[in-house]
Parts: C-alpha cells; sequence; structure tokens
C-alpha cells in the first residue's frame, strides 16, 4: 500500500481552509448570539496561514522560525 505524498500547495491549501471553517464557525455563532464577534473569517485564515509559515520554516531548517512565531503570536 502506498503512501500518500502532501506537496507544500496541498499543504498550504489545508491550512488556509481549516482556519477559514474555524473563523466561519466563530463568526456565525456570535451572530446567531448577537454578540460582538471579535475574530472571524480572516482573522482565523491568517493566524493559520502565518502558523504554516513559521513551520515551514522550521522544516526548512531556519533556527529558532518556530519558537520566534510562537512568542510572537502570544
Amino acid at each position: 500500500m502506498g503512501s500518500i505524498e502532501l506537496t507544500f500547495e496541498i499543504r498550504f491549501a489545508i491550512a488556509l481552509g481549516l482556519g477559514s471553517l474555524m473563523g466561519l464557525e466563530r463568526e456565525t455563532t456570535g451572530l446567531e448570539r448577537k454578540r460582538e464577534v471579535i475574530a472571524g473569517v480572516r482573522t482565523y485564515s491568517l493566524i493559520s496561514l502565518y502558523g504554516f509559515g513559521c513551520a515551514w520554516l522550521s522544516q526548512i531548517n531556519v533556527a529558532f522560525a518556530l519558537p520566534i512565531g510562537l512568542v510572537s503570536i502570544a
């Protein structure tokens, strides 16, 4: 049985899709409950792509990319 190789583009699309879905869920839940929506589709998409970029830089041996990314988000 062969293994599935995920390319850079597919991983990028997965990160963007998951971030967008999380943001869409948060946004619609906030609107249904008539609460102020702080973060929505754009915010979660950008955060997921930022995390993808940090993980990718760490994978290609850029020193301290992942720890600096985590500290900057926190």
